[in-house]
């Protein structure tokens, strides 16, 4: 005959049950809400790898022209270009698609909302001007790029997450300088 006092130690108390299954759901519920923190870091580092392939296309765009013909709206339309003296340059815009490759701003009216946008503000620098010529020997680059294509510092500015990074309205600046020799 079995003794009633050996059946009962071999188990768990209910009180023991009940705590480990509350510890076990706030880890869990911990671990849930870190799953979200999860994919937003990972779809930024994927909008950043992507920014970081678009701006090497525009850099290697604007390193294969001569320094003077940067100072037009489409640099590579302007091999033979002069020295210029401006401080009026035109913005070149470049558009691409959500993996990085460069497409015609034609095909932006198509689907917007899968297209980055990137506005290349060209700024001389003047303490580089050449007293005897005139001419400009450095340039600032500002990259702006944004996404979806068709936003840009006026709708960034009425969002209400601002600059920040957002799955509906996003912007990243790079700056470069490129110079004539």
């Amino acid at each position: 005959m079995k003794s009633l006092r050996s059946s009962l130690t071999r188990g768990f108390t209910l009180v023991e049950v009940v705590l480990a299954l509350g510890i076990a759901t706030i880890g869990l519920v911990s671990i849930l809400g870190l799953l979200n923190a999860a994919t937003d870091a990972d779809g930024d580092a994927g909008r950043d790898t992507t920014v970081v392939a678009m701006s090497d296309y525009v850099l290697n765009e604007l390193h294969t022209v001569p320094f003077d013909a940067l100072w037009f709206r489409d640099p590579t339309q302007n091999w033979s270009a002069a020295p210029s003296m401006t401080t009026q340059i035109d913005d070149t815009l470049y558009y691409f698609t959500n993996e990085g490759s460069p497409i015609p701003a034609s095909s932006v009216a198509s689907n917007p909302d899968f297209v980055y946008k990137c506005v290349v503000r060209k700024i001389p620098d003047s303490t580089s001007q050449n007293l005897l010529t005139g001419y400009y020997n450095l340039m600032k680059v500002q990259l702006d790029f944004y996404w979806p294509a068709t936003v840009g510092d006026e709708a960034l500015n009425n969002n209400p997450v601002g600059n920040k990074q957002s799955s509906k309205i996003a912007k990243k600046t790079l700056h470069v300088t490129i110079a004539r020799h």
